[in-house]
């Protein structure tokens, strides 16, 4: 199945041997996708958690110049109204403190990153937000944490992350991109019914979720390239081209079957 990520952009045949000859709904090449492109993001979101080594923290600790923070019972009441922020919009990444007591603000902030508030750490990923609260990290105990703890500590932290956060992540992000393309292609498969009629192409419903199916590959394969390389493709574009491939396996069809029907010489 995982062969289907690459077929669809060219075989056009795959009308006749998975459209008009396959079986059931054709959605399984879309949990194949599913878990390839789920597999992306991880490696992805691990190469960030790997790139932040210890000595970043400690010079991110040095570079914010951060005073020595009172935590009692897992809030933290000095300093209070505190609020500093890191943005490196090179890596997509963001580390905010505010002792203010309001909830976390990340409006314009970069996709991955930390968010410390009054009473938790927050991670932020591109599809999980994951908060750990001080009461919790600090379990129960009254502390001051000072330059020399926070490097640690913050250390310590991105190494939870790397251990925590990518099989959580390819757990949580296979199913929800299934049912995603799975609503895509029962989607597109009731737009088939407008090509079809255009093109006086007769299928069952079987039939056009598998042409669905195989025309909306292509774009989400370009969608996770594009997500590799920091990019994203504009909806408009992705309706573009599948629109277009379910043009050319419809037509592929239409010729496949123009020439079953030709009497022999």
């Amino acid at each position: 199945m995982f062969s289907y990520l690459y077929k669809s952009f060219y075989d056009r045949t795959l009308f006749s041997s998975y459209v008009k000859q396959g079986r059931g709904y054709g959605f399984k090449p879309l949990f194949f996708l599913a878990l390839t492109v789920a597999a992306v993001m991880v490696v992805k979101i691990s190469a960030l958690l790997f790139s932040i080594s210890p000595d970043v923290v400690s010079a991110l600790v040095d570079e914010l110049d951060m005073p020595d923070f009172v935590i009692e019972k897992g809030v933290i009441v000095s300093p209070v109204d505190y609020k500093k922020s890191f943005i490196d919009k090179e890596s997509d990444f963001f580390f905010v403190i505010d002792t203010s007591g309001d909830p976390a603000q990340t409006d314009g902030l970069p996709k991955n990153g930390i968010y410390i508030t009054d009473d938790a750490v927050t991670t932020y990923s591109l599809t999980k937000v994951t908060r750990f609260p001080l009461v919790s990290l600090t379990q129960g105990a009254d502390l001051t944490v000072g330059k020399d703890m926070l490097k640690k500590t913050g250390a310590e932290f991105i190494g939870l992350c790397r251990r925590i956060v990518p099989p959580t992540m390819f757990v949580f992000v296979v199913p929800v991109l299934w049912a995603y393309y799975f609503l895509a292609a029962v989607f597109y498969g009731l737009m088939s019914f407008i090509l079809t009629f255009s093109t006086k192409t007769s299928l069952v419903w079987e039939e056009r979720l598998r042409l669905a199916t195989l025309s909306v590959m292509p774009a989400y394969v370009l969608n996770a390239c594009a997500y590799v390389f920091g990019a994203s493709v504009p909806t408009y574009l992705n309706i573009v081209i599948i629109a277009v491939y379910m043009i050319c396996f419809l037509q592929d069809g239409k010729k496949t079957a123009a020439g079953n029907d030709a009497p022999a010489a």
